[in-house]
């Protein structure tokens, strides 16, 4: 019955065209319209203004349709909103630096140790690697945590780097926290392999690390008490090629050389994977399922 009242209407439109008039720019200008493809507001006018004996059961159908179409809009952003506020992330490795690292250790290589959280915590590491043999490695206050991991004596290629498995993970992204002395390194790249080293991918190239407490950068120096992510912190996905990997090894690696003295740091280094909740995907499929019966 609807859409046989509805072709009525446009008949009975397409053989008396209907001249509109609607407001621009503060004043009157006739508009010749035409139902097929017309905007509402013009439809509307035309409607009441030029024809205003056509049948109440003929306007009617048109605002049932634009009911319909209101709803099917609205069931969608609802299922969108419901994935975004339910999705839950979890937590894969992270290390939140809690252990400091000894005094006066030096070399060209440093292991920190094993992620302190996270399912897949279980057989990871944390580590270092520089050119020079004099690298001092340390743990000053991180940005927000007791301890961090820095070091000095910057070559290009120098890294610090972490190593875990995604078994039983997928989408999953590593976010760090990071940042320098005013002569330590200020730009790197973030690589990612998951053949044991054999061939690395950038997942981020030439990032920009900010320098704690610079005057004017809008910081503090880190401390064990204020965590400043809005400065500091990179978050980057790993991509399908680092799902349900038994390694997946990522570094973050200057590309710069600098002063013996200079130093680099990192500290909330996280690796998650997001994965919306069961309640989510169902009410997508409700969403859908709806559209389709409306549309038929």
């Amino acid at each position: 019955m609807l859409y046989r009242t509805t072709q009525a209407t446009s008949k009975f439109l397409r053989k008396c065209s209907i001249l509109v008039r609607i407001a621009i720019s503060g004043g009157f200008s006739p508009k010749w319209v035409h139902p097929i493809g017309i905007q509402r507001t013009s439809l509307r006018l035309g409607l009441f203004a030029c024809v205003p004996s056509l049948p109440y059961s003929l306007l009617s159908p048109l605002k049932l349709l634009e009911n319909q179409m209101k709803n099917q809009f609205l069931i969608a952003a609802l299922a969108i909103t419901a994935i975004a506020t339910t999705a839950s992330a979890d937590l894969v490795a992270g290390w939140s630096m809690t252990t400091a690292v000894p005094a006066a250790t030096t070399g060209v290589a440093f292991n920190y140790g094993a992620a302190d959280a996270g399912s897949n915590a279980a057989g990871s590491m944390l580590s270092g690697s520089h050119v020079v043999a004099a690298t001092t490695w340390s743990s000053p206050a991180g940005n927000g945590s007791t301890y961090s991991l820095s070091s000095n004596n910057w070559t290009i290629g120098d890294f610090y780097q972490v190593s875990f498995n995604t078994l039983g993970s997928t989408s999953n992204s590593i976010s760090w926290d990071q940042t320098r002395s005013g002569t330590g390194p200020s730009t790197f790249n973030a690589l990612m392999s998951v053949d044991g080293g054999a061939n690395w991918t950038t997942i981020l190239a030439g990032y920009a690390v900010v320098q704690a407490g610079l005057t004017g950068s809008g910081t503090t120096t880190w401390n064990t008490v204020t965590n400043q992510p809005g400065f500091f912190t990179q978050t980057v996905a790993l991509g399908a090629g680092a799902d349900n990997q038994a390694s997946v090894l990522v570094r973050f690696a200057t590309t710069v050389t600098t002063a013996a003295a200079g130093t680099n740091r990192v500290d909330n280094i996280n690796v998650t994977n997001t994965v919306p909740a069961p309640g989510a995907i169902a009410l997508l499929g409700l969403a859908g399922f709806v559209a389709r019966r409306r549309r038929n």
